[in-house]
């Protein structure tokens, strides 16, 4: 006899389930006529009747008697062998189980037996079947070897049992050998087909085993796996491996075993738990005995059975311990009060154990749940481990929180924002913000008389700025996506708007003057805080680009909306282009590094517009922000027309990628438009579909700009 030792890893899901009633068509077995089983019924009525054997029926069928006492004995056994039963009895439950011709059950109390179990000792290569009848019920189905016939909690009685002993294994086929080691007594002797391993009665645990096949064919070999104390499963084991532990005093507390490259046979087994004893037989890869009870296992049986087909169980995918913990994001930036949601993934998919516990670093900048959702709390650098239930594999996110953030929005031009020392109008002035500044918030604090004031980072320092004590909130809140991101729009959206050009347009679509790389106009009041800013930060500078000039535009600059767009016109000529000496005193201002820089902050305003389009939408890739860019800086947005469109777009398919979605966006915005239509179709599209043709020129925006369908949330 060879065993070769090799650990197996089979599908989890291909565990045969074992069918608990076994009868004589699940078990290829002959009645035998050497070793067999005597049994004798006492009846209501009649008392002790006279003994049967080898299947025949004790008690009575059809005449409503119960029966209340049993005894069995077996016959032509060898030394040793035993048969043990014990008695469901009315108005007392289980009694202790007897062997070997005492009494079970009770006499002369009129009471009656309900349900039995019966089980073999020290008999391998037999297995014991018994069935009952039972009041209202007729014949139930065969069990065996320990299972209950019968019934119990339904007060039903048997009337009468049908016993026989079954051939399983004539040891002259393939067999099977093992071993335990046992607390106090270490490694036993090995046992075959159907003995006992371990001890009964004397509370003793297994600590480990070792199994192997007899007489198996080349390649054939049986794999096992144990669930030890503290430490779980352990990775499966195969051929007179060892599977538990020797020598730490720790309980095997369930095992699984299958076969492996044998066709026709199945095994058997069952176990001996603390405080349940002997447990159904179980096969091919089931769990015998307890896991996460903490009972130890104190004796099994093992035995290899002829299948009745002389099919193959399907293989067994044994649980194994955890190889690997991953996250879905090594890295994450949130701002001061988001929260985000990590995902552990344990391999193998079978794990024992896939619970995961999770840390923060420092939870003065993130906190973590124990379902992985992060909280920003303050700005800096965390990391957040996630740990496997063993502890042995660890995964980490290092999360990045940024403070909250927010840019100047003043509509009142003539009046600049003043920064104090502390959060009180007596404060005294430390400064002054302009519109479009981005700002860091660390907090939000209300002073004695209600107004809302931000502490931000100034300076190198703090300092606080009102934010609502008038109706309208001068800093204005916005989120973003990375830095990268967001240069990818605005470099696409420059290309659309002025390439090379001229930053300096005209009346061509109604606004009456458009400035700049993003070309913000005063028909759609973009531009006016852009030059107001720099009047007020740099009005030398503003002076002297504009000379005569200068006048004129800073009083349009504190004018109404309409009056400012009347003006912007005024200064247009018959074509729709800057007349002079305007056209060249805006050109000049363009080319302003000051104003470049101020260009640069007001750029938050389309950013923030833009958001609100993703948020609505839930796009997430950088392409579907760089749409949603564009469409704030061409149209301001998606008006009510086009989203009409698209939520019906949206209704009808709920399962829309984004890519589609992002072509539904392009053609509502295009359809809607009360201007340029194709223009602005085509420039959309452009984005959608990564390249096309804008103001006749052939752009590659995937290749050339960095667009992408990259997630960047």
């Amino acid at each position: 006899m060879t065993i070769k030792k090799i650990i197996i890893s089979l599908s989890m899901t291909a565990i045969v389930s074992f069918i608990p009633t076994l009868t004589t068509t699940i078990v290829k077995a002959d009645t035998v006529n050497q070793v067999g089983v005597q049994y004798q019924a006492q009846v209501q009525n009649i008392g002790w009747q006279k003994s049967v054997s080898n299947g025949a029926e004790a008690g009575t069928d059809g005449k409503s008697l119960r029966v209340e006492t049993l005894k069995l004995n077996l016959l032509n056994a060898p030394t040793g062998a035993k048969i043990d039963y014990q008695t469901h009895v009315q108005s007392i439950g289980w009694q202790n189980a007897v062997e070997d011709g005492a009494e079970a059950g009770t006499v002369g109390k009129s009471l009656r037996v309900e349900a039995i179990k019966i089980s073999l000792k020290n008999l391998p290569g037999y297995s014991v079947q018994y069935r009952v009848h039972v009041q209202h019920i007729g014949w139930m189905d065969w069990v065996s070897d320990g299972q209950v016939a019968g019934t119990t909690g339904k007060s039903l009685r048997v009337e009468a049992v049908e016993i026989k002993l079954v051939k399983i294994s004539d040891n002259t086929t393939v067999g099977v050998q093992y071993q335990g080691h046992v607390q106090n007594v270490g490694w036993q002797e090995p046992v075959q087909n159907g003995q006992i391993a371990g001890t009964e009665g004397q509370s003793l645990r297994v600590e480990a085993l070792k199994i192997g096949l007899l007489n198996a064919p080349a390649g054939a070999k049986i794999n096992y796996q144990t669930h030890v104390q503290s430490i779980g499963w352990q990775p499966p084991v195969s051929d007179n491996a060892e599977g538990g532990t020797d020598g730490k005093s720790l309980r095997v507390e369930a095992i699984k075993i299958a076969l492996e490259n044998l066709p026709g046979y199945s095994v058997q087994y069952r176990a001996h738990v603390q405080n349940i004893g002997w447990q159904p037989w179980v096969s091919n890869g089931q769990e015998a005995g307890t896991d996460g009870k903490s009972l130890r296992i104190e004796a099994i049986e093992v035995r290899i059975v002829k299948t009745t087909d002389g099919s193959t169980p399907t293989p067994v995918q044994f649980i194994n311990n955890v190889s690997s913990i991953s996250l879905n994001k090594t890295t994450d930036t949130l701002t001061v009060g988001n929260t985000d949601n990590l995902t552990a993934t344990i391999a193998p998919t079978n794990a024992a154990n896939k619970s995961v516990t999770w840390k923060s670093s420092n939870i003065s900048v993130a906190t973590v749940d124990n379902t992985g959702k992060v909280t920003a709390v303050g700005a800096g650098t965390a990391t957040i481990t996630a740990t496997t239930a063993d502890g042995s594999k660890t995964a980490n996110c290092t999360v990045t929180v940024n403070n909250k953030k927010g840019y100047v929005y003043n509509q009142e031009l003539q009046i600049d924002l003043k920064v104090r020392s502390a959060p009180s109008l007596n404060g005294s002035v430390v400064g002054t913000l302009y519109n479009y500044q981005q700002i860091d918030i660390l907090d939000t604090v209300t002073d004695s008389s209600g107004n809302k004031w931000d502490k931000f980072v100034y300076k190198n320092g703090t300092a606080y700025i009102a934010d609502a004590y008038v109706s309208d909130a001068y800093i204005q809140r916005y989120t973003s996506p990375p830095d990268n991101v967001v240069n990818v729009a605005s470099n696409i959206t420059k290309t659309f708007e002025v390439k090379n050009s001229s930053q300096v347009t005209g009346n061509f679509d109604g606004t009456g003057l458009s400035l700049g790389y993003l070309q913000w106009c005063i028909g759609q009041d973009t531009l006016q805080p852009l030059l107001n800013r720099m009047d007020r930060e740099h009005n030398a500078e503003m002076k002297s680009i504009f000379g005569a000039n200068y006048t004129a535009l800073h009083n349009m600059i504190l004018d109404t909306p309409a009056n400012q767009l009347k003006w912007a016109k005024s200064i247009n000529d018959s074509s729709n282009n800057i007349i002079e000496p305007w056209h060249t005193q805006f050109t000049n201002l363009c080319n302003n590094q000051d104003f470049k820089n101020i260009e640069s902050d007001a750029q938050v305003y389309t950013v923030k517009q833009a958001m609100l389009i993703c948020d609505k939408y839930n796009l997430k890739t950088v392409r579907g922000f760089v749409l949603a860019f564009d469409i704030a800086t061409q149209n301001g947005g998606i008006t009510s027309d086009a989203s009409k469109i698209i939520d019906a777009a949206v209704q009808k398919n709920p399962d829309i990628t984004e890519k589609n979605l992002l072509g539904v966006i392009a053609n509502a915005v295009a359809d809607t438009s009360t201007i340029n239509k194709d223009d602005v179709r085509a420039r959309e599209l452009a984005i959608v579909n990564g390249k096309g043709i804008v103001h006749g020129s052939t752009l590659n925006l995937d290749a050339n700009y960095g667009l992408s369908d990259t997630s960047w949330r």
